[in-house]
């Protein structure tokens, strides 16, 4: 996940291709919230930041819950054991207009033949959208990695930008730092991009490039592929592969997923 580890709802949205009228397009305006959600036909196609590294700069629509379930992972480490992971998960709560939670969570991992449960760093963030033009998203995202599982915990800030050069490729960009709570630990920087092209109807695919720089440790680079398929407006599948260049990274790692919104 980025730094760690929907867009802005329009007046119509696409499934599958087709695009499909608001009844009244009145509703989609003025303020939402947990207590007044975004009317249904107001939503776009449901925006995920798993599983790329990169995150999107989507917010949840106010008044909704998305899961995005990283259902399996499987890494091939150097020099150390293999780690198989199940559901290590993001959950997602549309707060207001352009404000939601978040809580990252990697619920088991097996190593060596013993498994671990609620293995961290367990992650809680926000993301607030900046104004947007319809083809430019930023969203800036406090974070708070909780102490937990040995993980000392950290605490940061980063920005997420999202472009859409042309209505086929989606490009995003991240960039932030955090600050460990471990005693003179050095600031961690992070940086990545993604590029995301819609191969046909609603299958997509996507490319990026993930770096951490650690002063206290040896710079870390992965690639990441994979594609991603859309099950109507409010589900989505995903899987692919990560590949680590360089440093301390796994030398691969193939996953599938599967994100929802209600």
């Amino acid at each position: 996940m980025a730094g760690i580890r929907g867009r802005t709802a329009g007046v119509a949205f696409a499934t599958m291709g087709v695009q499909e009228p608001v009844e009244n397009p009145d509703e989609c305006g003025g303020r939402h919230s947990l207590f007044r959600p975004l009317p249904s036909e107001c939503l776009e196609p449901i925006d995920t930041d798993r599983p790329h590294l990169t995150d999107s700069p989507g917010v949840v629509p106010p008044g909704y819950v998305q899961l995005e379930l990283g259902v399996f992972a499987y890494e091939v480490r150097r020099g150390q054991r293999n780690q198989l992971s199940f559901f290590n998960n993001l959950y997602k709560l549309g707060l207001v207009d352009r404000v939601d939670l978040e809580l990252f969570l990697n619920h088991i991992a097996v190593e060596g033949g013993a498994p671990r449960f609620a293995s961290g760093p367990v992650v809680v963030r926000s993301k607030v959208a900046l104004p947007s033009t319809e083809r430019l998203h930023v969203t800036l995202v406090p974070i708070v990695a909780i102490p937990f599982d040995a993980d000392p915990g950290a605490a940061g800030a980063f920005v997420f930008l999202g472009w859409e050069p042309v209505r086929s490729v989606d490009v995003e960009l991240n960039a932030g730092v955090t600050f460990p709570f471990a005693e003179s630990a050095p600031p961690v920087m992070v940086a990545s991009s993604a590029v995301t092209y819609r191969v046909s109807g609603p299958v997509r695919a996507f490319g990026e490039f993930y770096t951490v720089s650690d002063p206290s440790t040896t710079a870390q680079l992965t690639f990441g592929t994979g594609v991603l398929v859309a099950i109507g407006r409010d589900t989505q599948f995903d899987a692919g592969v990560f590949t680590g260049l360089w440093g301390d990274t796994p030398t691969f790692t193939s996953f599938v997923g599967f994100s929802f919104r209600r």
